[in-house]
Order: C-alpha cells, then sequence, then structure tokens
C-alpha cells in the first residue's frame, strides 16, 4: 500500500511545473526546476527605467507631460531604493511643468543625503525664484554639512530678491567651505564682486553698505598694524 501511494506522488509531481520533456520525447521530472520570475525589477532595472522616463520630457507644460510627471511623483514616494529615486529625480529635472519644480522641492526632505544634495543641484540649475525659500531652509535647518554647501551654490543660480538674505547663513557660518560657497554665490546671483572679502559679502547680503565693512576692516588692520614690532 505504501509503494503505491509513492508511485501515485511521484505521478503526480511529474505532470506539474517539475515536469520536462527527455531527449526522446518522454516527460522527465526534475525536483529542482522552478517557474521562472519574470515580474521581478532589480534597482538597476529600475534605475535605468527611470533613466529613460526623462528622454519623453519636451519642454512644455501640456496635459501629457503633466501626467508623465505625476506618474514619476508616485514612483517617487514609493521607491525604497535612494540610488533609483536619485534617477526619478534627474528625470522630472527635465520635464517643464509647474509639479516638477515641486517635486524637487519635496525631494529636499528625503530621507537619504544624497538625493537631498540631487535636488538641491536640480533646483540650482531650474533656477526658479519659487525655490529659494525651501533652498533657504535647507541650509538653515540640514543635518548634512553637504548638503547644506550644495542649497548654497544653488542659491546662486536663483535670481531672486530673497537670495541675498537667505545666503547670510551661510556668510556667518564659521566654516570657511560654507563662507567661501557663500562668496561665490552671492557674486553670482548679484553680478557683484568683492574680492573674496566674507565681511563686505555679508553686508552687502543685510542690505548694509559693503563699503563701509571693507573700509571698517582696513581701519582695523591699519590699527593692528601700529602696534606689531615688525
Amino acid at each position: 500500500m505504501t509503494f503505491t501511494r509513492n508511485t501515485l506522488l511521484l505521478l503526480t509531481l511529474a505532470t506539474t511545473a517539475g515536469c520536462q520533456s527527455g531527449p526522446l520525447g518522454g516527460l522527465v521530472w526534475n525536483p529542482f526546476s522552478r517557474a521562472e520570475r519574470t515580474s521581478y525589477e532589480t534597482p538597476a532595472m529600475r534605475t535605468e527605467r527611470a533613466l529613460a522616463a526623462g528622454d519623453a520630457a519636451d519642454g512644455t507644460d501640456s496635459a501629457r507631460q503633466q501626467e508623465l510627471t505625476v506618474e514619476l511623483a508616485r514612483k517617487v514616494q514609493t521607491e525604497p531604493d535612494p540610488l533609483v529615486r536619485d534617477a526619478i529625480m534627474k528625470s522630472v529635472a527635465k520635464f517643464k511643468t509647474p509639479l516638477a519644480g515641486q517635486v524637487l522641492t519635496a525631494g529636499l526632505q528625503d530621507a537619504d543625503p544624497m538625493v537631498r544634495r540631487r535636488c538641491c543641484e536640480l533646483l540650482g540649475r531650474r533656477g526658479d525664484p519659487a525655490s529659494t525659500a525651501a533652498l533657504a531652509e535647507t541650509l538653515r535647518n540640514d543635518t548634512d554639512q553637504d548638503v547644506r554647501i550644495e542649497a548654497v551654490r544653488a542659491l546662486g543660480n536663483v535670481r531672486s530678491p530673497e537670495t541675498n538674505a537667505a545666503l547670510v547663513a551661510a556668510l556667518e557660518s564659521r566654516d570657511p567651505a560654507m563662507q567661501y560657497a557663500g562668496v561665490q554665490s552671492l557674486a553670482k546671483a548679484t553680478g557683484r564682486d568683492f574680492n573674496g572679502d566674507v565681511r563686505a559679502c555679508l553686508a552687502y547680503a543685510k542690505g548694509e553698505s559693503p563699503a563701509a565693512a571693507q573700509e571698517d576692516q582696513t581701519s582695523v588692520a591699519s590699527r593692528v598694524g601700529r602696534y606689531l614690532p615688525f
């Protein structure tokens, strides 16, 4: 009786997914064969697909372009891999729809600093004054120093009345790299060259006279010079 049950079990298995054709056309049971999983996408596959989505951008704000932007916005909200989210943001930036700018701005709150840096960079390329407040907020409050510096660089590409005030936080920083980025961005945003003088840049960003700051710095240096023995 046991033999009969085992035989029936083998025959049943042989007629299911584990059954393959033998060299003579008969069925050979392979206990290790499994159905292929064709629906699974690796992160690399998703990244490639995300980058390809940007090729559909045509520089207009048509209904179709808005629809494609919405699709990318939905994908970035559910994508667990930061590298794929980074790729999605690159494609989003190619679209000239208002939603694209909003998605990039929302990306400044991404959990991964790499994605936040990318969003700063892409917002800077767009140069939309509407992003000034969000970049300023990132400059002041982001926990990653590299993200904050990238926000400063992005502000240099934004021509906005609020840009100067936003750069005050960078110019007041004690970090030389942050100060340098602030000086460069202020010069780029305003077209004014202060010869790398941080105090003059800070005065200008605050709406004060940069000449007074430069004169004050010169007078301090001259006073100090009188007390130096060499």
